[in-house]
């Protein structure tokens, strides 16, 4: 989708372990993941974790954004202003 508008920067995707370091909710509250880079997905939930991650590489890395030319989920810094991808339904 952010290719479709040639956008090339990082894109938050919505997920976050901020309330409990390693268990990762997407916003509405559905759990996707548990643990760290060795964790495990939950249930049938799709994840696309880059090699490493999550790492919790920063303090506060606590939600997942997306870089333009990897396709693949990074845990990062929460308060770094970048765009963001959401659902509709």
């Amino acid at each position: 989708m952010a290719r479709s508008v040639s956008f090339d920067g990082n894109v938050w995707l919505g997920g976050s372990d901020q309330a409990t370091e390693g268990r990762w909710l997407w916003i509405d509250g559905t759990q996707f993941w548990i643990g760290g880079a060795n964790g495990s997905r939950v249930g049938d939930s799709y994840t696309n974790w880059s090699i490493g991650q999550p790492n919790a590489g920063h303090a506060d890395a606590d939600c997942t954004d997306m870089a333009q030319g990897l396709d693949t989920w990074h845990d990062e810094q929460c308060g770094l202003v970048q765009a963001f991808m959401c659902q509709g339904i």
